[in-house]
């Protein structure tokens, strides 16, 4: 794929041939081949509502109104995390090194600091999201402060952004807002803010990214909200040093 070229301090779609060198050609192949995963179901503020097998969610994602008998499922979406010790999501990882190598090649400062480095304590925060139409994801901004990129699957998504220098964004028409629609790719900037609303039902592939520009502010977030991640960016930044060291 050739390299692309976009102004990553702002956000961004952009259209990508991944999609077409998926497996699952339809959001039927997705369940089908990923049905028996336990994954997790979110609230509009990310805390999780239930866990379920994907299979028993096809129908409600599908139509709100077939939403599983034991719980409403109204205004929420499914945040799958893609683990390498997870024999199902694991197969997804493929889909999001394409992706992350794509938006890097010949751009090395996108490269999230996590993926240069291979400890086994270290979060990957990836992501499949599926979401059914008409849920809305309201204004939030990315955790510790990272940029991500969301790659639609099937679907169509809506997005707005206000600028992250935005104390709250009551009363501010935003930035920007456009339609995402399947193999196009939004590039969310480091503390952008952004809400979502799912114009059809939707799957998409999604990704957090520790960026050099912004590591000292990501590590202070992580320190305040999530020491465990914060040791494990601490060693990585103290081997960096180490082996300039031993360069020099």
């Amino acid at each position: 794929m050739a390299k692309v070229d976009f102004d990553d301090t702002r956000p961004a779609c952009l259209s990508l041939p991944i999609c077409d060198m998926l497996p699952y050609r339809s959001a039927s192949d997705f369940f089908c081949e990923f049905g028996d995963a336990h994954v997790d179901v979110t609230d509009g503020r990310g805390c999780t509502v239930r866990r379920s097998q994907l299979y028993a969610l096809a129908t409600w994602w599908q139509n709100r109104s077939a939403a599983p008998a034991e719980e409403a499922l109204s205004g929420t979406v499914v945040h799958w995390p893609i683990r390498e010790d997870d024999n199902h999501s694991a197969r997804l990882q493929g889909v999001i090194d394409d992706v992350t190598r794509y938006i890097v090649d010949g751009h090395a400062d996108r490269s999230s600091i996590f993926d240069l480095y291979d400890f086994p304590q270290i979060p990957r925060f990836a992501w499949a999201i599926i979401g059914p139409k008409s849920v809305p994801v309201n204004a939030h901004q990315d955790m510790f402060g990272t940029a991500s990129w969301n790659l639609l699957y099937s679907g169509r998504k809506e997005w707005s952004f206000w600028a992250p220098d935005l104390h709250a964004i009551g009363g501010h028409p935003p930035f920007t807002t456009f339609e995402q629609c399947p193999g196009e790719l939004v590039w969310i900037p480091e503390n952008w803010w952004h809400s979502v609303r799912y114009r059809d039902a939707s799957i998409c592939f999604s990704k957090n990214l520790i960026l050099r520009r912004s590591v000292d502010s990501v590590l202070q977030s992580m320190r305040l909200k999530a020491p465990r991640y914060a040791h494990v960016l601490e060693a990585v930044l103290l081997t960096e040093q180490r082996s300039k060291v031993d360069v020099a």
